[in-house]
């Protein structure tokens, strides 16, 4: 695939006509404003590119504003194959581009500067290593993709995703710490809200004593002991009937959950896996359900609920009440109501007594039931502890599996990135000096400003003052880029020992008591976020990052992966100047032997300045463009003058426009015992 000819039609300031191209080598060389790069502009438009047209400092930018002196100027750029493609010169007549794309990659001086700088670097540059990658894969490997962004998430999506997943659960397990922490606390303020309900209670029941009359006391201390039994009792019923309400509560959930939330997510399984290519008996087969009969346990559990609260109410029907043998604190509620009822007549409390004491027993039965929460509290507060450390080592566990994600991450992308890193392992020269690199970059800034952000740096701490978190943190930064996943939550886990302490005491003192278990879930939350942590794949020139280059390095790298790498791209390569900011050793050490191999595999089209380029590439063809400024408005006359090396014409106007171009001779005369000549 090559251009054999580009000719130009309206185009009176353009004198040379047809200009027929070696399918090798092409070199454009010409004094400054000769019309080089007019030429390479022209052809990149004959071949479907539409960038010429978007630069402001590009020749076809420049020759149609503010005066259009292109008009009806065509370019006709006949191929090997003897097609013919004509476009507009002018951006306003140009037409769309056709669905074929860009049949040459051109490689302008803007889209290398573009890619060399800082900013090209982190998109650019990257965008063009992945679409080599890619092009570079099997097309049986794809995967049916249609770039490497695609590619890459196919396998890096389900790890992302996962890493989320994780991400959660931390999330969801510091609230757990948090809680159990908080309950901990509250331990010796439990037991003395149960100490004193156990007073008040005792109190209660001597003031309820004191009210009987005299004389009754075996009665009214029965009437105690069946008030006891009844508001246990009471209890008792209540919990069942709770227990009933959650039962209920259960069932409606598992309706939700079966008709609403289990169909949705098969539909999104469906969708998101919808190219695994199963069909519709396929998909029946993951239709979820329980393991056993959940209707039938709920309905067994209902019923055996409303049995209790029959018996705990009215009695077992099978084992008939001995009132006489039986104690109170067997009987059901019912018997013991109306028990207690009667025995309050035949103690018969005077009127006047009759409020206190039924506001003391309401008392008594509300401080009880107080009391049983705090007593099950109590013993819940004494487990927090437990508990707390066992959802520390989940968190280690999960913030650990977190970490795994990412090595798994790197591995995957050194596997797609596996035919680039056998292609540069198996590379020559200046090739062999380029790797491929995958590393997690840590920004450990943005991990302290978010840790300063929740603490109050003027309280006396090892934290205090701006940079303390950063210095401290500095422990975890190695840790974070190149440890492994175990040694990753270990090093968190002894950070937060040291640090913890110090991270207490710097709580904001606008952090009310109430507010205390919202800001440790925030501490937390920061504490074991991986935001600040990335992935970062990056191509190194002798072991340096691209990012830390020169600008001509890069360009060095940009011209490498055109030249060597792209070897799946069989297009036209135009570049304009590609030895910007490059010295002549680097030049002749670094692209001469490269630009000598791709012209073999490509059609290589260069506007440059640097006869190394021209002489020592072996050129198949030099282009002299030469211009005529003419009096008045318009553009210059612009004329292209064709041949090869061995062309004396060609050879002087080498050394005369060219830096170099006498030693670029002699260099090619020795490398292959040549005389030269360069007069014409």
């Amino acid at each position: 695939m090559c251009i054999s000819e580009v000719a130009t039609r309206c185009t009176p300031w353009l004198s040379s006509g047809a200009l027929p191209l070696n399918h090798g080598l092409v070199a454009i060389i010409g004094a400054r404003g000769s019309g080089k790069t007019a030429l390479a502009d022209i052809m990149a438009i004959g071949a479907n590119v539409s960038s010429p047209h978007s630069v402001e400092t590009s020749f076809l930018c420049r020759a149609s504003r503010p005066v259009n002196y292109l008009k009806k100027a065509i370019v006709d750029l006949q191929w090997g194959d003897g097609i013919v493609f004509s476009k507009w010169l002018c951006p306003e007549s140009a037409d769309a581009a056709d669905h074929d794309g860009e049949r040459v990659r051109y490689l302008s001086q803007q889209f290398v500067e573009q890619l060399c700088s800082a900013e090209g670097l982190a998109v650019e540059l990257r965008r063009e290593i992945e679409r080599v990658i890619f092009e570079a894969t099997e097309a049986t490997e794809r995967l049916d993709a249609d770039s490497f962004e695609q590619f890459a998430d196919i396998y890096l999506g389900p790890i992302r995703r996962g890493r989320a997943a994780l991400q959660e659960a931390i999330e969801n397990t510091s609230s757990q710490v948090v809680a159990e922490d908080a309950l901990h606390n509250r331990l010796e303020a439990i037991k003395k809200e149960r100490d004193g309900l156990l007073a008040r209670v005792e109190k209660t029941k001597a003031e309820l004593l004191a009210l009987m009359p005299r004389g009754k006391e075996l009665r009214a201390k029965r009437l105690a002991e069946l008030e006891a039994a009844l508001a246990s009792a009471g209890t008792a019923v209540d919990k069942q009937k709770r227990a009933r309400v959650r039962v209920d509560d259960l069932k409606k959930e598992i309706e939700q959950f079966q008709t609403v939330r289990l169909p949705h997510y098969v539909a999104k399984l469906k969708e998101d896996f919808r190219e695994a290519g199963l069909g519709a008996a396929d998909w029946c087969a993951f239709s979820v359900s329980f393991a056993g009969n959940v209707d039938q346990v709920i309905e067994q559990r209902k019923r055996a609920i409303d049995d209790t609260i029959r018996h705990l109410t009215e009695g077992d029907p099978s084992r008939p009440m001995d009132t006489e043998k039986d104690p109170p604190a067997k009987w059901p509620y019912n018997l013991l109501l109306a028990e207690r009822n009667r025995l309050k007549e035949e103690v018969g409390i005077d009127s006047q007594k009759q409020r206190r004491y039924a506001d003391l027993q309401r008392g008594l039965e509300k401080d009880d039931r107080s009391l049983q929460r705090a007593q099950a509290e109590l013993e819940s507060a004494k487990e927090a502890s437990a508990r707390k450390h066992s959802h520390l080592e989940r968190r280690r566990a999960l913030y650990a599996e977190v970490f795994q994600t990412y090595l798994n991450e790197q591995a995957v992308l050194m596997r797609l990135y596996g035919p680039l890193q056998q292609l540069l392992v198996r590379g020559q020269g200046s090739l062999s000096r380029l790797r491929f690199s995958v590393s997690r970059e840590i920004d450990l800034r943005a991990w302290v400003d978010a840790g300063e952000a929740l603490l109050d740096l003027r309280k006396e701490s090892r934290l205090r003052g701006h940079g303390a978190l950063f210095r401290a943190a500095d422990q975890l930064q190695g840790i974070w880029k190149l440890g492994t996943a175990c040694e990753v939550a270990a090093a968190m886990q002894s950070f937060i020992h040291d640090y913890y302490p110090d991270i207490i005491k710097s709580m904001p003192s606008t952090v009310l008591p109430a507010g205390a278990a919202a800001w440790l879930q925030q501490v937390a939350s920061w504490l074991y976020s991986t935001a600040h942590i990335a992935m970062r794949y990056s191509i190194t020139y002798d072991g340096v990052s691209i990012e830390h280059l020169s600008p001509g390095t890069r360009g060095i790298v940009l011209l490498l992966l055109y030249l060597v790498i792209d070897k799946h791209d069989q297009r036209p390569l135009i570049i304009d100047q590609p030895e910007e900011n490059l010295d002549p050793k680097s030049v002749f050490e670094e692209l001469v032997p490269h630009f000598r191999e791709a012209r073999w595999r490509r059609q290589v089209i260069i506007v440059t300045h640097n006869a190394n380029l021209v002489v020592n590439t072996d050129a198949d063809q030099v282009i002299v463009a030469s211009s005529e400024r003419k009096e008045g408005a318009g553009l210059p006359k612009v004329s292209y003058r064709s041949g090869s090396l061995e062309d004396p014409i060609i050879r002087k106007a080498v050394c005369d426009i060219l830096e170099g171009g006498e030693r670029a001779f002699l260099d090619r005369e020795r490398r292959y015992r040549l005389h030269w000549d360069v007069r014409p």
